[in-house]
């Protein structure tokens, strides 16, 4: 089991404990929308809550794990990637292949753990008696944009140049 994997059914397991965890703890209908000062503004069933957090993580494992899984047997013209020409000739095809696997699978490891922090802090912010987020919000989505585009712009100059 590579290292990605590892961490993925780690973040699997930590939602799975989230939900069966907060699941009675939490009232019936939640703030589940907030304004961006972090203060409530919709509400949804709870159950409706933890639906599309499983669906949200359903696609974080899709990308995680089947996309890469998918990627060796897209024809060239569905692969987007610099000089695709070269890196996706046959010489080179399979070492490509094997580099877009290994960065889909830590971008939905990355994607996994924000939407498992995210959703940690609506479950707390509605156990709260203000019943909103904190500042830590915006540090969250924060790390992931520039974890995201720190993953564009390795995987963008790896195939920008050619050896």
């Amino acid at each position: 089991m590579e290292a990605p994997d590892i961490v993925q059914s780690f973040l699997v397991m930590i939602a799975a404990i989230q939900t069966i965890y907060y699941y009675k703890l939490l009232p019936p209908q939640i703030a589940s929308h907030f304004t961006a000062t972090g203060v409530a503004n919709g509400s949804s069933a709870k159950s409706s809550f933890f639906i599309l957090y499983w669906v949200m993580m359903g696609v974080a494992i899709l990308i995680s794990a089947v996309v890469p899984l998918l990627i060796g047997s897209l024809p060239a013209s569905m692969i987007n990637i610099p000089n695709k020409d070269y890196w996706l000739s046959d010489a080179k095809r399979d070492e490509t292949v094997g580099i877009l696997r290994a960065h889909m699978k830590w971008f939905g490891v990355a994607l996994m753990a924000f939407l498992v922090a995210c959703f940690q802090m609506v479950i707390h912010a509605n156990l709260t008696p203000s019943r909103s987020l904190t500042n830590s919000f915006w540090v969250i989505i924060g790390a992931f944009a520039v974890v995201t585009i720190i993953w564009t712009f390795r995987l963008a100059t790896r195939f920008s140049r050619v050896d």
